[in-house]
């Protein structure tokens, strides 16, 4: 499913939503993707559940980040300012 949505996407035959860490499908183009290829029907809230970002599980994952190339003398300034 996700490579569809990809290739559609790829192709502009949908739009996205960019989030702070990736684009994201339309609940409305999405919809009719469910009910015609799964023949599933998604309400809203199944969707923002799918699509929604997980920011403390991000945040734990930018600090072990950090701690690993904190030790590595060669790492790049620019990955801390990113993080």
């Amino acid at each position: 499913m996700q490579l569809k949505c990809i290739e559609r996407r790829i192709n502009d035959e949908v739009g996205s939503i960019l989030t702070p860490i990736k684009y994201a499908p339309k609940y409305e183009e999405l919809k009719p993707f469910f009910q015609n290829l799964l023949n599933k029907e998604r309400s809203t809230g199944q969707y923002e559940k799918r699509f929604k970002i997980g920011v403390s599980k991000l945040t734990e994952k930018d600090l072990r980040t950090k701690e690993i190339y904190k030790g590595i003398p060669t790492t790049p300034r620019g990955l801390y300012e990113e993080l």
